[in-house]
């Protein structure tokens, strides 16, 4: 469940970065 969690969380920091980057 946590690992779930985490996973999801790391993904959307690595969206969300990559955007900054990209824009």
């Amino acid at each position: 469940m946590g690992s779930k969690e985490q996973k999801t969380v790391k993904s959307v920091r690595i969206s969300v970065r990559g955007s900054g980057l990209d824009r």
